[in-house]
């Protein structure tokens, strides 16, 4: 029988079968014998307020920046209220200083939360000084049902950008 020359899909081709030996085939073996892991549970909206605190402590010491304060992942006309809600146990998901080429046109906050939530970040904002201009309950509309999804967010909006940190 003629030996093929090249790789292994000219042996293939040619009908040869080689014996299944060697690091690389028992891996592969071991893998199909073996049950699959288990993913872990993604905790992002289960996560408790110290547990957010030590994910963001985390990330800073990973991505050291350059001489800015832990919070620099935020636009820094929003930060400090971000911080204050946060530091007050109030749940915040998502935030904007607004203006032209930023999510929201003027400086929002968004919060997850049940019916109280929002109530007791106004209050937080009010007990700090903070510029609050409104507080809103706002549901996402999807398609192509148009059905509101999901629960909604709250949303707390300055009437100007904080002072940074």
């Amino acid at each position: 029988m003629p030996t093929p020359r090249g790789d292994c899909k000219s042996a293939e081709r040619a009908g040869l079968e080689f014996p299944k030996v060697g690091i690389v085939h028992k891996i592969a073996e071991m893998k199909r014998r073996s049950p699959p892991k288990p993913k872990p549970r993604y905790e992002g909206i289960f996560m408790g307020l110290d547990q957010l605190r030590a994910r963001l402590d985390e990330w800073d010491r990973k991505h050291p920046s350059d001489g800015k304060t832990g919070w620099e992942g935020l636009d820094p006309g929003i930060a400090r209220a971000v911080k204050i809600l946060m530091e007050n146990g109030v749940d915040t998901c998502q935030s904007c200083q607004g203006g032209p080429g930023h999510s929201y046109p003027e400086p929002t906050v968004d919060l997850r939360g049940g019916e109280g939530a929002g109530w007791k970040a106004l209050g937080v904002c009010l007990d700090y000084g903070l510029p609050v201009l409104e507080l809103r309950r706002v549901w996402t509309v999807g398609r192509p049902d148009r059905v509101p999804d999901g629960r909604p967010l709250w949303q707390i909006v300055f009437r100007e950008q904080l002072s940074p940190i």
